[in-house]
């Protein structure tokens, strides 16, 4: 499939006719539709007809009806199954395309959507799971959650159209999860101000925060904003994004963050200054819910006992919060209509989703503690390992995402296995230790800010190519945020359990006394930590380290004539093909027929490991099926981000055979 010309297909506009496609099918879809299809929350998978849809669930809250409506849903139209993401949507897989106005319509009747989950749009406007019951925080947030989800998607069809790429929006109740601000593009961290006279509530405003290929936490804009001030400040930080973001790059520089580097800091706090004044001057009086949220005073006496694991009082006295563990974010619709009967009986008729893929019940009497956790064990849930090191975090990988190279999934179940084997979740040195996999990239299951963190995607190991994790080291998401440093390229699917237990042991064995698995990389070293890395792997494996081992080999069409050249097909042959892979060279080779004649070139985008050879050729162009990244097959140039050149191969013609040379 070729590139998506975003500026065009947005300047033609973002509509689709979805009674054609409901009656026609997945066959009739337009190429440029794709795209606008994921404005809608419809996103490709990996298996050719179906899609993912994503749902928005404000703030992570959702009532008992609405879960038990996605379970229908799931049932109905899914493969019977939801997935419940780090940022508070729910997920169903298998979808056809035929399917989505009765999916929409049935969402709408409870007050849910899919529009805007997707694409260059305001994602799902995310809330701390602990709001209206944590001890610490000044006023409820949920009022403010969903104005601005209203606000943004009653604006869609002005918004989405004008974004360069989506834009994320956190609200944080205290210190323990101000860090959300820190990785999101807009972030509000609630905060009261008392001079002794007079006490004022508002918000921190943050900025220009995300993870991804190129994460960068976001930095403060202003220290205190009004209730007033907020709608103002979205829009005037929403123009600037809008106005001068980089649309013709959208996919590689379209976030905000790549706007505030290149402008630097303090210019474009001048230009948000200049537009926060003019949306001040026309912001319209705030209702009632907004102008006089509910303010809870801290309390005098905050409890900190627990019950155990995942169960804490609330703020309000007499009721508990309680955690459940969601291996990988994994519900089947049984679970979830189970779960909604379970939260009208003894919690308050919601669920509350975490980051880390879990559910709350909030409200729940101290009497109803134990029947609760003993009826929900019968659902397949407890509080058990909700907070533990068995609680990996994992996005889809490959087992649905088109844009995955390694099953993320897949590897976390090993680990949890394994560690649940060994039970290292009742190992207190490891009590809180947080481990998490994204398949690409792009940080879905945001593995720079786990203690351990694998991501999938294009690695070289002696000159070899191929797909296999990276390997972080360190970060942190408590309180205080801080990017894991990579240690490792290049490993497969079968080192990542022995990378994570090798430094588990490390620091289990070097830590001092009370020390996190942070602050001991912080004063171990990388250096020393990668050294002792290496002997245990050596030693666990019985392989040198960095030997090569493709996690995916593809079939090879060409036999080696000799140690310089490869026969890849008599010409007749190559009547009937356009393209081939050939492992070559200790590379995989992608080999175009073009009217210009043959041209070769390695076959994995050094972007997100992409075959080039499923992408199409126009011209001395190929262009990545993945992310749209685009290379000269002359001169292996990048064209959409210099510098990431690819290897060209040559290609002769002898006595009616192809031939392959390095």
């Amino acid at each position: 499939m070729p590139p998506f010309d975003f500026v065009k297909i947005k300047s033609e506009g973002l509509q689709v006719d979805f009674v054609k496609y409901t009656k026609e099918g997945y066959e009739a879809i337009k190429p440029d539709d794709r795209y606008r299809l994921k404005t809608y929350g419809m996103c490709a998978q990996k298996h050719e007809g179906y899609f993912m849809i994503r749902i928005r669930i404000p703030g992570g809250v959702i009532r008992a009806d609405q879960m038990e409506c996605i379970a229908d849903l799931a049932e109905r139209f899914g493969h019977g199954s939801a997935h419940l993401t780090t940022r508070g949507n729910l997920e169903l897989h298998s979808v056809k395309i035929d399917d989505f106005l009765a999916i929409r319509d049935e969402l709408d009747e409870v007050g849910i959507t899919t529009r805007s989950a997707c694409g260059h749009t305001f994602r799902n406007i995310l809330c701390c799971h602990q709001n209206g019951v944590c001890p610490k925080q000044p006023f409820d947030l949920y009022p403010w959650v969903q104005k601005i989800h209203h606000h943004v998607f009653e604006r869609a069809d002005h918004y989405n159209p004008r974004m360069p790429n989506r834009m994320n929006v956190s609200f944080s109740g205290c210190s323990g999860c101000s860090v959300d601000a820190s990785i999101n593009d807009i972030g509000f961290v609630a905060k009261k101000i008392d001079d002794g006279e007079r006490k004022l509530y508002g918000f921190e405003l943050w900025v220009a925060g995300s993870l991804g290929k190129s994460p960068h936490l976001g930095q403060k804009l202003k220290d205190f904003i009004t209730f007033e001030e907020v709608i103002p400040a979205l829009e005037a930080i929403t123009e600037l994004h809008c106005s001068f973001g980089d649309h013709k790059n959208a996919v590689v520089k379209g976030r905000l963050k790549f706007l505030v580097a290149k402008w630097g800091f303090e210019k474009f706090r001048e230009e948000f200054e200049k537009l926060f004044a003019e949306f001040k001057a026309k912001q319209s009086p705030l209702p009632p819910e907004l102008a006089q949220l509910k303010i809870l005073e801290e309390s005098s006496c905050i409890d900190d006992s627990t019950l155990g694991e995942g169960i804490y009082p609330q703020r309000q006295s007499g009721f508990w919060r309680v955690q459940f563990w969601v291996p990988l974010g994994e519900i089947s619709a049984r679970q979830m209509k189970q779960v909604a009967e379970l939260s009208r009986k003894f919690a308050d008729g919601k669920a509350y989703h975490t980051t880390r893929q879990n559910f709350e019940f909030h409200w729940v009497k101290r009497q109803d503690v134990d029947p609760l956790i003993e009826a929900m064990a019968q659902v397949g849930f407890s509080p058990r390992h909700s907070e533990s090191i068995l609680n990996v975090v994992a996005c889809p990988g490959t087992s649905f995402c088109s844009l995955a190279v390694t099953s993320a999934q897949g590897a976390a179940q090993v680990l949890m296995k394994e560690f649940s084997s060994l039970a290292l979740d009742e190992d207190p040195d490891l009590k809180d230790f947080k481990i998490n996999i994204s398949g690409c990239p792009n940080s879905c299951a945001k593995h720079q800010i786990a203690d351990i963190g694998f991501s999938g995607g294009l690695t070289e190991v002696n000159g070899i190519r191929r797909f296999g994790y990276q390997l972080y080291v360190g970060g942190r998401f408590n309180g205080s945020v801080k990017e894991g440093i990579q240690i490792k390229k290049g490993l497969s699917d079968d080192l990542v359990f022995p990378c994570a237990e090798s430094l588990l042991e490390i620091f289990k064995a070097r830590r001092l006394q009370g020390e996190t698995f942070g602050d001991f990389v912080d004063r171990f070293g990388t250096e020393p930590l990668v050294s002792l890395l290496d002997q245990k792997l050596t030693t666990k494996c019985s392989l040198p380290m960095g030997s090569p081992i493709l996690m995916s080999p593809r079939e090879s069409h060409g036999s080696i004539e000799n140690g310089k050249q490869i026969a890849i097909g008599s010409l007749k042959e190559w009547d009937t093909t356009t393209s081939k892979i050939v492992n070559a060279f200790g590379n995989e080779v992608a080999v175009f027929k073009t009217p210009q004649g043959f041209r070769a070139c390695q076959n994995l985008c050094p972007h997100a490991g992409g075959a080039l050879v499923e992408g199409t050729v126009e011209g001395e162009t190929v262009t990545c099926p993945l992310h749209g990244w685009q290379f000269d097959l002359q001169s292996g140039a990048c064209q959409t981000e210099p510098g990431n050149d690819i290897k060209i191969y040559k290609v002769e013609l002898k006595e009616g055979n192809v031939l392959l040379k390095p």
